[in-house]
């Protein structure tokens, strides 16, 4: 048994806990249960973490997330808001599109793992399935500051779209419990518009519908029905003058 030292935002202490002494920091008094073995317990306020400092966090993390936007848009410009575009024409398909590609991908990166040839390319497929993920929660903002700027006027800036979109999803990330999951859902909807965007691409498409033109080429030249055949060479008929 050793003493516990313990700095959180809350803390519970289960019945099967022993120790000689507790101390601990928290925003509320801890939750210690009865069958809980504890000698000597201490508070320090002064280790509590503060609520202001989750909050600049969160508000750095906005913060981060605007700055990464206005490059994008600087950069890319119109092609920046097309993921954007896509979900609002499709968010059902987007969010479950983004939802089966989230799950699949880990999946199919940790099996690359097996074989060392393959690690540095999974490395580069890990970064790049991290920033599809973080470029569609911004492409969500864009969408949902979007669709409340066209509430009040005709047409609106990208740029301010993308602010207010994202000013929203901070405010409600300071939710407990439903931040967490409009959050999670933002990023997959995004996510899936992301794929269903480069599906959709010249570049995928034509590849796509050549191979299926070819395959239906195919399939068409070795298929030689009776029906197609002349009269002379159909068996069991007789021709005459």
């Amino acid at each position: 048994q050793r003493d516990a030292q313990v700095r959180a935002g809350t803390l519970r202490v289960e019945a099967s806990a022993a120790m000689p002494s507790l101390v601990y920091g928290a925003q509320e008094p801890a939750s210690i249960s009865a069958g809980a073995r504890i000698d000597r317990v201490e508070i320090r306020p002064d280790w509590a973490l503060a609520k202001s400092s989750r909050i600049g966090g969160s508000l750095l993390g906005a913060l981060m997330a605007l700055l990464t936007g206005a490059g994008l848009l600087f950069l890319l410009r119109a092609r920046a808001t097309s993921a954007s575009q896509v979900l609002e024409r499709r968010p059902r398909a987007s969010l479950l599109f983004g939802l089966l590609v989230a799950i699949a991908a880990p999946l199919l990166i940790g099996l690359s793992l097996i074989t060392v040839v393959a690690i540095p390319l999974s490395l580069f497929f890990t970064a790049a399935y991290l920033f599809a993920l973080y470029f569609g929660y911004l492409s969500s903002a864009h969408l949902l500051g979007d669709l409340m700027l066209r509430k009040v006027c005709r047409s609106a800036s990208p740029m301010a779209a993308f602010a207010l979109g994202i000013l929203t999803l901070w405010l409600v990330s300071l939710i407990p419990g439903l931040g967490a999951l409009v959050g999670m859902l933002a990023t997959l909807a995004g996510f899936g518009s992301l794929w269903l965007l480069f599906t959709n691409c010249s570049w995928f498409s034509t590849r796509f519908r050549r191979s299926s033109a070819i395959c239906i080429a195919a399939t068409a030249t070795s298929q030689s029905p009776a029906a197609e055949r002349p009269l002379m060479q159909q068996p069991g008929v007789l021709t005459g003058e």
